[in-house]
Order: structure tokens, then C-alpha cells, then sequence
């Protein structure tokens, strides 16, 4: 049996506390054809010295000039050699047999891409999330059972979040697929998106081997300038995808369900603002974005979703503001303290 190139990708911007643990991750792995690629992305800490001063011939380092995580992660992809890629980021870790048992699972099914489970990891403790799924789709059961999971989970459908970590890829499976370098919320979660729509078939492999940090600082914590804005453009460029496949009718109410949680996804983003007299603008302006969404049409699909997610729709419907801005900064505090009893 052979024992093909696997490219681990990592970006990284002022990873300096993260990237020793990293390498060491990746040294200690059981597979050993593996290269791991660098990219600095113009870090302003000590992390293009650390990495610098790696000897091994199988790690490599490159730079890009500040531009974001996707440009890294493309230029990740046009400087690696592998058959197969894994795309890891550099506060993670992951257990010493990751890349092997997931190169056996991609090359036993004879697929494009296997996925496994990873556990989500606090300051005291970690949680595990596995799959709802496990072995071999093909491309009609993605379409049809993945799919619209993956846009948006009704009728108490595990909600799954799609990285492109904990992941491995073959390279034909990104063949002419792309980091949108334009779009900055959601990016991965557009990459993978494609793949999915594109790839003939995918394994699921009922295991966790991956470990996601939840650090404090981490964007998923924090306050996101011009959101609204940024929101919009990935759910064009996410329509533009559905479309560009011929599968937006098949997928319409998901795709629409999803949409409509942009809008909520925006006012809890909003609440953290620091500057509380910008809170009411963006409010005013999110509010202002629901009602002319040619998509939506003002409706609120009250039926096919959770109750903790319609009312705050149709409060936005309605226009009362003030009682979203209450709730949601009420929300945040008690999602704030979860986070740090975790």
C-alpha cells in the first residue's frame, strides 16, 4: 500500500503562544508523509522567527503580505505538494493518529473528502461533538440529506458546523475551488459548501480527533465591525454558489431559513459593540436591511423554526428595537458567562 503526500495548511497571524504546540502536534503524528506549510500572514508578534528557526525539511515557510486568512490559506494550496490536504488552524491540536486514520478512511472508500468529529475546548473543560452522520454518501444523498442540513437544521436536526478543519481533501476535490479572498464572514463554510456541491461522494468517520480551542480572543467572542455588510456579501456569494450548481430551488427554504438567522446572527453581533450609542444605528440599520430584502419579502417563517428564533424575527418585523437591543444584550451576558464557567 502506498502512502501518499498529505499538505496540512496553516495560517497564521501572531501565533507566537500557539505554533511550538502546533509543530509538536504535527511531529508526533503516527502518519509520517506529511509536509506541513507555514504561512505568515505579515504577523506583527514573534511567530515568523519561531517558525523560522524549525529545522526540518518537512515543514515549509512561506509569507503573504497581510491580506487575510484565505489569501494564506490559497497560498497554502499553490505552495504545497500533496496529494490530499488538511487545513489546521494554528491554536488547534489533534490527536497523533488524526492524519493517519483519516488518510485510511479517505483512500479505504475511495472518496474525495472525509470528515471527522472534534471536541470544542474551554479554559476548564472540553465538549465533544460528533457527526450525526457516519460512512459513505454519495452525491445524490449529499444533495438530499447533507445539504440542507448544512444550510440550516429543522424539525431538531443536530446543527453542524462546517470548518474546513477537521477535514482532509483530496486535491481533486478543490480542483478550480478557491478561498473567496473578497468575502470575510463565513468563508470557509462557503469553501467547504462547494466542495460538497462538487464532490461525487464523502465519508463521515464516526470519531473525534480533533480538538477546536475556544480561546477568549477568538473572532467567534468578539465584536465584528460593519457586520451587516459583511454578512450580506457571503450570503451573495453563498446564493451565487446554490445557483451556480442548479441547486437553489431544491434548497430554496433552507437556503432562505438560513438568511433570515443572518439577521439575528447580526443583532447579537451588534450588542457587543463597546460604543453603546452605535448599538441603535445598527439596529436601525439592520432593521432597515430585513425589510427591504427582496428574498425574504418581509416574511418570517414562523412554522419551520425554533421559537427562540422566530420571536426575535418578528420582533424585528414589527420594528421593536428596543426590546430586541434588551433581550439580545441579555443573551450575550448569560452566553458570556456560560463561556466562562466552561
Amino acid at each position: 500500500m502506498s502512502y501518499p503526500l498529505v499538505s496540512l495548511v496553516v495560517p497564521i497571524y501572531n501565533g507566537e503562544s500557539y505554533i511550538r504546540n502546533l509543530v509538536r502536534c504535527t511531529m508526533n503524528q503516527t502518519y509520517d508523509n506529511w509536509e506541513l506549510i507555514l504561512v505568515d500572514d505579515n504577523s506583527t508578534d514573534k511567530t515568523l522567527k519561531i517558525i523560522k528557526d524549525f529545522s526540518c525539511e518537512k515543514i515549509k515557510v512561506f509569507t503573504s503580505p497581510g491580506s487575510g486568512v484565505s489569501f494564506a490559506r490559497n497560498e497554502g494550496i499553490k505552495r504545497s505538494s500533496g496529494e490530499y490536504f488538511m487545513f489546521i488552524d494554528v491554536d488547534d491540536s489533534f490527536v497523533p493518529e488524526y492524519i493517519e486514520k483519516m488518510i485510511d478512511a479517505i483512500l479505504k472508500e475511495n472518496t474525495e473528502v472525509v470528515l471527522c468529529g472534534y471536541y470544542e475546548v474551554y479554559s476548564k473543560n472540553k465538549m465533544e461533538n460528533s457527526l450525526p452522520w457516519s460512512g459513505y454518501y454519495d452525491n445524490d444523498s449529499i444533495l438530499h440529506e447533507i445539504l440542507p442540513n448544512i444550510l440550516y437544521p429543522i424539525h431538531r436536526e443536530k446543527k453542524v458546523w462546517f470548518p474546513v478543519w477537521r477535514t482532509i481533501l483530496s486535491r481533486e476535490s478543490i480542483e478550480k475551488i478557491n478561498f473567496d479572498i473578497n468575502v470575510s464572514t463565513a468563508e470557509d463554510f462557503l469553501f467547504m459548501l462547494e466542495v460538497f456541491l462538487k464532490s461525487k461522494s464523502v465519508f463521515f468517520l464516526d470519531e473525534n480527533l480533533y480538538f477546536y480551542n475556544r480561546n477568549a480572543g477568538s473572532s467567534l467572542n468578539s465584536y465584528i465591525s460593519k457586520n451587516m455588510d459583511k454578512q450580506r456579501h457571503s450570503h451573495e456569494a453563498m446564493l451565487k454558489l446554490l445557483k451556480k450548481y442548479n441547486v437553489f430551488e431544491t434548497l430554496r427554504e433552507r437556503y432562505l431559513l438560513n438568511r433570515e438567522s443572518m439577521y439575528t446572527t447580526a443583532i447579537s453581533n451588534a450588542v457587543r459593540n463597546k460604543n453603546k450609542r452605535e448599538i441603535d444605528k445598527e439596529l436601525k440599520k439592520i432593521y432597515k436591511e430585513f425589510k427591504n430584502d427582496k428574498l425574504l419579502k418581509n416574511k418570517v417563517r414562523v412554522f419551520q423554526n425554533e421559537f427562540k428564533v422566530s420571536c426575535p424575527l418578528l420582533l424585528l418585523q414589527m420594528g421593536c428595537l428596543r426590546l430586541l437591543k434588551l433581550i439580545f444584550i441579555f443573551k450575550e451576558f448569560l452566553r458570556l458567562r456560560k463561556f466562562k464557567d466552561a
